[in-house]
């Protein structure tokens, strides 16, 4: 049976019936297994970065619904250690279907949508955390930044990363790339350079990511979780928009993120990070690939600035930075 199915077209409707039939068989045996869930999160396209921003939710929704939550995502490290969290499916259309017919209320967390053909994503009027808390129905007071919680073997593997300045020079190798999010990997190398002498300077990131040559080269050398642990001892993250900004944001990492102007931070961001934000006439406007002024906005953006920032963040004590809340109506 198995042979047949994987010999049939995608569009053929075996698979389909093969699709939801397996997707029964999951929820059965979580329901079976842990009881089902006061809700469960799902965010279709299953990115990593968005998969983080919903830990946001967890302890908000399980005290909502006296319930524990179920989560759709591909990454189960992300919620590992979260005791809200009692089951990770798939993320598929059949799990999110099978758990509506069975009465559970799944958020879908999609904050925004394609345009132009996909060449621009809709700008989001509030924070997309703030957007997402308002789908899964939250009122009140929402903290705004996503959650990890590290075990003492993970974080303690990570002790030589204290104190380090961790950097990306990167985003391109996310699975969802956004070219308008690049800043010159060039001048994120001379930023490590200016660094180097007094500080010690780590690179995350992607293999492909063009390296750092004065860091400490980590570039596909870490897990998720193994990144979080080290963004959790680091004395400062410099880099930008994407997934590791959330990560560090997530283990209470300070960061330097260099925005340019294609999405702003009140959108996306922490205002506890130093965010370098370029409102040139057309920012934020939220464009994949394609622009009109040969990326003035992130151009204008000096190493001398971000050295600046990086400097006046390295004033600041390191603590548990201030959360951003949004206060959701009834």
């Amino acid at each position: 049976m198995l042979n047949l199915r994987d010999k049939l077209p995608p569009s053929h409707p075996l698979r389909r019936f093969y699709r939801r039939l397996q997707a029964w068989q999951e929820v059965a045996r979580a329901s079976q297994r842990v009881g089902l869930p006061g809700a469960a999160t799902y965010f279709p396209l299953g990115g990593l970065g968005d998969d983080l921003l919903t830990t946001a939710l967890i302890e908000p929704l399980a005290e909502q619904t006296g319930r524990s939550i179920w989560v759709l995502s591909n990454h189960p490290e992300l919620f590992d250690g979260m005791v809200k969290v009692a089951a990770v499916l798939p993320p598929t259309p059949e799990t999110a279907d099978r758990l509506g017919a069975l009465g559970v209320r799944v958020v879908r967390t999609l904050y925004t949508q394609n345009l132009d053909g996909g060449s621009r994503h809709a700008s989001p009027p509030e924070h997309i955390l703030a957007t997402i808390a308002r789908k899964a129905k939250l009122t009140g007071e929402f903290t705004m930044h996503p959650r990890m919680i590290l075990r003492d073997e993970e974080k303690n593997a990570a002790g030589f990363a204290r104190d380090a300045i961790v950097m990306q020079s990167s985003g391109m190798g996310a699975r969802f790339p956004i070219p308008n999010k690049e800043w010159d990997p060039n001048r994120f190398a001379e930023v490590a350079a200016t660094l180097a002498p007094r500080h010690t300077v780590i690179q995350i990131g992607s293999p492909s990511d063009p390296a750092i040559p004065a860091a400490r080269d980590l570039r596909g050398q870490t897990t998720v979780r193994q990144m979080a642990a080290i963004l959790s001892h680091a004395r400062l993250f410099v880099g930008l928009v994407g997934f590791p900004m959330h990560v560090a944001r997530a283990v209470d990492c300070p960061a330097v993120i260099v925005y340019g102007g294609r999405e702003a931070p009140w959108q996306s961001g922490y205002s506890a990070n130093l965010n370098l934000y370029n409102p040139v006439a057309c920012a934020p406007c939220w464009l994949v690939d394609r622009c009109d002024h040969n990326h003035q906005c992130m151009r204008d953006i000096s190493v001398a600035e971000v050295t600046t920032a990086i400097a006046t963040k390295l004033e600041q004590p390191r603590a548990p930075l201030v959360a951003d809340i949004a206060r959701l109506d009834p």
